[in-house]
């Protein structure tokens, strides 16, 4: 399920991290991958690797960044287990955004809701 978010302080970010060619990004709170699709978008020759917990956000990043290729790793983790996926070369620039989207208090399936029940 592909959803539309458009995530906040993006110009900001990238603003405060230069980013170059070549860098790497570990988004530890991936969401639907906006962050990550601006990063790649920035500047040739990046690339970015998503956690997230949440099963349907990693495969809607999966379907979202589908066309940056292998520029682009989304992994169904915590950002707690975010040591495992920096071992071979290191990030640049590590993010976390740790608040909630609309995309999850709008479906009522997640208990967000104080108007219906979650399944």
């Amino acid at each position: 399920m592909s959803w539309s978010h458009t995530p906040v302080l993006v110009k900001e970010i990238l603003d405060i991290f230069q980013v170059k060619a070549g860098d790497r990004l570990l988004d530890a709170t991936a969401g639907l991958g906006g962050h990550m699709k601006a990063y790649l978008e920035s500047t040739p020759n990046t690339n970015a690797t998503g956690l997230d917990a949440d099963e349907k956000a990693v495969a809607s990043v999966k379907e979202n960044l589908a066309s940056f290729g292998k520029r682009a790793q989304v992994h169904h983790a915590s950002y707690i287990d975010l040591k495992e996926y920096g071992n071979e070369q290191p990030f640049n620039h590590i993010l976390f955004d740790l608040g909630v989207g609309s995309h999850k208090l709008g479906d009522t399936s997640r208990g967000f809701s104080f108007k219906s029940g979650g399944d």
